[in-house]
């Protein structure tokens, strides 16, 4: 390599690699169990602008301190939607454990 450096090089940028913050999130675990096999969220699929959400948490929330109406027992299964930055909560299903995948048709 000469003293003076190599040419100039233009980059193609890389993929974000971090989380993008938003208002709503889960917490807390619906099993009570801390395992590393029961984690509060183990799967994401999207579709659209809606975010679907399974896992071993026990509530949806806005805000880390959250409580009345935006704090929402909805255990293991959830959808966000990223284009309105609310919790699609309405006629969700109920499971009664977490899912292992979560899949998109």
């Amino acid at each position: 390599m000469p003293e003076s450096g190599t040419p100039a090089q233009t980059l193609s940028p890389l993929l974000h690699d971090g989380v993008l913050p938003g208002a709503w999130g889960v917490t807390g675990l619906a099993n009570g169990k801390v395992t590393e096999l029961a984690p509060e969220v183990s799967a994401f699929a999207q579709i659209g602008t809606r975010v679907y959400v399974g896992g071993n948490f026990q509530y949806v929330q806005r805000g880390q301190n959250a409580t009345g109406a935006d704090r929402v027992l909805q255990s293991y299964l959830a959808a966000f939607d990223t284009a309105q930055a609310s919790a699609g909560r309405a006629r969700a299903p109920r499971p009664t454990a977490g899912p292992g995948a979560v899949e998109t048709a």
